[in-house]
């Protein structure tokens, strides 16, 4: 079947088996222990012939977030398997309330990232390696101790948090032509991430998790999105014969000293400062703009 053994959805239990059901038949359910089942609330139904190369403008765009993309089903249940191990160390009934959510929320991420990636895949046959690479790594950042995940968890948040920074300035330069089923499932995942900047670093702290283990969380997690975006960019250019357009390559190389420019001193400064410091959603004109609200309702089922 079509990506078989990827990560199941029930995750959110801290389960750490594995999954043989394709993502087109796999069901969108998530399971939060002392609460009801929890269907995920935002779905997107994909036009029928729906092509992957979803920016035309700036197919590079699409190419780096698809790349992006395939990481998400391995990241998000490796997140929500971190912060559950150290959830009983935490005394604080509104941190606890707020992981609740947390978990909740990036188990939606998971599920929606698994089924947009069944097509990109079924375009691009050879990101199952790619796939493979990234399954194999998150498994074995599994043995690793529980606060080095949680470190993880909260460098991965962080980095979301500046994929956002970045991007608001920019969306209507790069996804002024994107298709809006696409668009809105990125700009609302980002959404998410910048709404809940702060609680895996909060758990992190919480759980007596240090600074070291949240450096060396941050490192890895910006190593495994970085690879992720490289590895699958390359396969996509390839398969669509722009690997050889210098064009492709520039865009990339000044999109991505930009995106070090503006992230390398936010994660610096994270050893430091508190998630919440970095930005203010209701006081960010351009983060306004960046929130999907309209797209949500034109597209979600």
């Amino acid at each position: 079947p079509l990506l078989a053994r990827w990560d199941c959805g029930c995750v959110a239990t801290g389960c750490l088996t594995r999954c043989d059901q394709p993502y087109d038949r796999h069901p969108l359910q998530v399971q939060l222990p002392g609460a009801d089942n929890h269907r995920v609330s935002t779905q997107w139904t994909y036009p029928e012939g729906f092509d992957p190369r979803w920016t035309p403008r700036f197919p590079e765009v699409a190419a780096v977030a698809n790349a992006v993309s395939l990481a998400m089903p391995h990241v998000e249940p490796f997140v929500i398997r971190a912060v559950r191990r150290v959830e009983s160390s935490i005394d604080d009934p509104k941190l606890s309330g707020e992981l609740r959510r947390f978990i909740r929320e990036e188990a939606s991420h998971h599920a929606q990232h698994r089924r947009f990636n069944a097509l990109v895949i079924k375009r691009y046959p050879r990101l199952r390696w790619v796939d493979q690479c990234l399954g194999w790594t998150m498994r074995r950042l599994d043995k690793r101790s529980a606060a080095i995940g949680t470190g993880f968890a909260a460098g991965f948040e962080l980095a979301g948090l500046a994929v956002a920074l970045w991007l608001a300035p920019r969306t209507d330069l790069l996804l002024a032509d994107a298709d809006p089923t696409a668009r809105a499932l990125f700009l609302w995942h980002l959404g998410e991430e910048v709404d809940h900047r702060s609680i895996a670093h909060d758990v992190h702290r919480a759980a007596g998790g240090g600074g070291f283990a949240a450096l060396v969380g941050l490192v890895m997690s910006l190593v495994v999105l970085a690879l992720s975006a490289l590895g699958g960019a390359v396969v996509i250019f390839a398969a669509d014969r722009r690997w050889l357009r210098p064009v492709a390559w520039w865009r990339l190389l000044t999109w991505g000293i930009g995106f070090l420019w503006l992230s390398g001193p936010l994660f610096l400064s994270s050893m430091w400062r508190h998630p919440s410091d970095f930005l203010a959603p209701e006081e960010s004109v351009e983060w306004k703009d960046l929130r999907p609200s309209a797209d949500i309702s034109a597209v979600a089922s």
